[in-house]
């Protein structure tokens, strides 16, 4: 039988990436034995085969880095990093729309820019108006009596605000000048229902009112202390 030595042996190309799973295969072998008994060798081990690898262990990271240099004569420079919101995601996702718009226009480029934001080799595409596109219906003033907690009602629809917006376009017609605000009363029985609601201050607009009312009924309540109804005035704004 002829004798080859490995070291002379030239790899191919296509098997390149045997390499790696060695090297993750053994990483992870490693990692299995420190758990049971940890032991410096292995971690020094483990740390070398990431490094040399270029593979993520439990003793080395991915750092990312940038062709331009941002540190000049040993003076670190701050850097306004933009954080536009993702195409399709409601500004809700950073809170109420006034905070998101002073967001936005705080960025170092302007707030009407879409398009692509380049960082290394990731893409990410974002359009700020498409964030704010669709939210015409914001929560305004609310008013409890009898065992009910304002931030309890604020909160519950503050988390229905997503599924309100939609009634501003459901109706036929244009509301693009539909402005104002419309206040709705409500009686929450003891089992945290609503019995009863009707529009306190109207926005003439029928159709988008019976929407709202729609949605508004079919709200479950926190349950009012004492066993008795409860009265809520809920405002909203139309923008």
């Amino acid at each position: 039988m002829k004798k080859v030595d490995v070291a002379k042996v030239k790899p191919l190309r296509t098997n390149s990436a045997l390499r790696y799973l060695w090297a993750r295969h053994r990483i992870a072998v490693l990692s299995d034995y420190n758990n049971l008994r940890s032991q410096d060798e292995h971690v020094r081990e483990v740390t070398n085969l990431g490094l040399t690898y270029n593979l993520l262990t439990r003793y080395t990271s991915f750092v990312a880095i940038d062709t331009q240099i941002r540190v000049k004569d040993g003076q670190a420079v701050t850097v306004k990093q933009p954080l536009p919101l993702p195409q399709g995601v409601s500004d809700y996702a950073v809170g109420h729309q006034s905070f998101a718009k002073r967001a936005l226009s705080s960025a170092p480029f302007s707030s009407t820019m879409a398009g692509k934001a380049k960082v290394g080799e990731l893409h990410l595409e974002c359009k700020d108006e498409e964030a704010i596109k669709g939210i015409h219906i914001e929560l305004g003033n609310i008013v409890v009596q009898n065992g009910l907690s304002k931030s309890s009602i604020q909160r519950l629809l503050e988390k229905q605000m997503r599924s309100i917006n939609p009634c501003y376009e459901q109706a036929p017609g244009s509301r693009s000048n539909l402005k104002g605000e419309v206040i709705f009363k409500l009686i929450i029985d003891s089992q945290g229902e609503v019995t009863k609601v009707h529009v306190a201050s109207t926005s003439k607009d029928k159709e988008l009112e019976r929407c709202i009312m729609k949605k508004l009924k079919k709200l479950h309540f926190p349950v009012p202390k004492g066993g008795k109804n409860a009265k809520v005035t809920i405002s909203f704004i139309l923008k």
